[in-house]
């Protein structure tokens, strides 16, 4: 586990789950065009209530969660945060009504709850 640690493969996080803390959570694709993407995705990961920035394919280059208080705070984060980065020129946002499933099980993903062994299945 140390050694896991180490490498940053695994990190232990307590799991929030916002709505129970009052807090509303949005989900942003964001659309950068230009030579400054990597300057770009810096500036939103220095943003405080971006919680999680996923580089990604697909119709946008980046994912964001974020954590809002509600939602004047979260257009505020949009307008005032992410929309006067540098580079993004699309911000489309998807609001999380109720966590459906959240899971942090990538040990046996695909395996259909069989143990793995090294090499074979």
């Amino acid at each position: 586990m140390a050694r896991l640690q180490r490498l940053d493969a695994i990190r232990f996080v307590t799991d929030v789950k916002p709505h129970e803390l009052g807090l509303l959570f949005a989900y942003l694709g964001v659309r950068i065009e230009g030579t400054g993407v990597r300057r770009a995705i810096d500036a939103i990961c220095a943003i405080p209530e971006a919680v999680y920035v996923i580089e990604c394919t697909g119709t946008y280059e980046v994912l964001v969660e974020v954590v809002a208080q509600d939602g004047d705070d979260l257009l505020r984060l949009m307008q005032e945060e992410i929309r006067t980065v540098p580079g993004v020129t699309r911000v489309d946002t998807f609001v999380g009504l109720r966590i459906a499933k959240g899971t942090f099980r990538y040990t046996d993903l695909g395996h259909g709850g069989e143990t793995v062994q090294a090499g074979r299945r």
